[in-house]
């Protein structure tokens, strides 16, 4: 195969990609999931340091349970709700300040 014969059928290609991206409907990505994943990480993280401090001998009762390290209900219920807080604050002062640079 030669490369002009070629050309026509990958522009095509891009041409069919690219109309099929633009014609799909954009679904604005659920605000949730950030803070789940976030708040998840943070709650994992202090589960570990919290299982070191009690291997080292350190104790480490900050809301966790003894048994392993393991984050409290309680505590995990109050980080997801500061999460969830954060991330949707941040939101809105982000499209806050978008609006009023977009429109005059």
């Amino acid at each position: 195969m030669d490369s002009t014969s070629e050309s026509p059928r990958v522009l095509l290609q891009a041409c069919t990609k690219s109309q099929n991206i633009t014609l799909s409907l954009y679904a604005k990505p659920e605000e949730r999931a950030a803070a789940v994943a976030a708040a998840a990480a943070i709650v994992r993280r202090f589960g570990q340091q919290e299982a070191a401090a009690e291997a080292s001998g350190g104790g480490g009762s900050h809301g966790g349970s003894a048994a392993g390290g393991r984050v409290g209900t309680a505590l995990r219920d109050c980080v997801h709700a500061l999460c969830q807080w954060r991330d949707a604050e941040a939101r809105r002062q982000d499209e806050g300040e978008r609006e009023r640079k977009v429109l005059p």
